[in-house]
């Protein structure tokens, strides 16, 4: 298979890279991002891309809002391709992130909209399941916490 074209690797980078930075420092990575997303979103290859990096920004972010931010723009890639599975996956991915930083009483909540999004994708669910299994390997304390998502 011939390498992924330089733009495609790029907005995961990025993606990682503004993660990291100050708030300063992030407003032109992410106004390069939007450079990019303007030209490439539409390829499956880059939106992949675009959208699994974001599960991992989500996953270090440690505000609501800023993960809700991140869900914003998955959404968008979702909307952009909404018959493609890892996009589908990498979605659902990032939603879950989200439960990571809600307060205990909105998590029931975002669950049920998750498990309602997962039965509509119903492909993902077994490797969405598989990457909750390890999730709760690391942290079977939670175990109940998701036991919604166990009856997809």
């Amino acid at each position: 298979a011939a390498p992924p074209e330089p733009t495609t690797m790029l907005a995961p980078g990025l993606v990682c890279l503004s993660a990291k930075q100050t708030q300063e420092a992030r407003a032109g990575t992410e106004a390069r991002l939007e450079r990019l997303l303007e030209t490439r979103a539409k390829q499956p290859a880059f939106a992949e891309a675009y959208v699994g990096a974001l599960v991992n920004c989500a996953h270090h972010q440690t505000k609501e809002t800023e993960i809700r931010q991140t869900l914003f723009r998955s959404r968008q890639m979702l909307t952009l391709h909404p018959e493609d599975q890892e996009i589908q996956l990498y979605h659902a991915m990032t939603w879950f992130n989200l439960t990571l930083r809600q307060a205990e009483d909105a998590i029931p909540a975002t669950l049920r909209e998750l498990a309602a999004y997962l039965r509509q994708h119903a492909a993902v669910i077994p490797e969405f399941r598989k990457q909750l299994d390890i999730y709760l390997s690391e942290h079977p304390e939670q175990r109940e916490r998701y036991q919604p998502l166990f009856e997809l």
